[in-house]
């Protein structure tokens, strides 16, 4: 499951992956939020992944992460650079945000930053909620998310 929120009032991107994702469904639903009004390239990021179990991808994951780093090469440039956060809480899907962040250096116009708790992840986009859920709950419109 890939699903996506805009948080357009405080300039966020909210982004959850559960489950066995499909890269595929991940292209998917940045092709959506790229074409979503509400959007914007310099906004931040948070990526939740922490109830990811893996990642499929024909071809192989490292393969797909490169692509993934070079799609958005293409189109994150934009005069402020957003910060991304992404939230993990395993060794597994720690090492795939580690891949995206080195095939994304020099490529992508960005500041990453990977987090193991929801505080940490806060914190670093400069939020003093104590849940996503929280933040989510206060500065979304209805239907919060949009599915993948």
């Amino acid at each position: 499951m890939v699903r996506y929120c805009v948080l357009e009032s405080i300039d966020l991107l909210y982004m959850q992956l559960a489950g066995q994702v499909d890269i595929t469904d991940v292209f998917d639903v940045y092709e959506r939020f790229k074409g979503d009004p509400k959007y914007k390239p310099s906004m931040q990021r948070l990526t939740d992944v922490r109830e990811m179990t893996g990642l499929v991808a024909e071809g192989g994951t490292t393969f797909a992460i490169k692509n993934l780093a070079e799609s958005n090469a293409d189109q994150d440039q934009s005069d402020k650079p957003p910060l991304k956060v992404v939230l993990v809480n395993s060794a597994l899907i720690h090492g795939l945000a580690r891949q995206y962040e080195t095939f994304s250096e020099g490529l992508v116009n960005e500041t990453m930053v990977i987090c193991e708790s929801e505080t940490d992840a806060l914190s670093a986009l400069g939020r003093d909620e104590r849940s996503i859920a929280a933040l989510v709950e206060k500065f979304s419109p209805l239907p919060a998310f949009f599915p993948g």
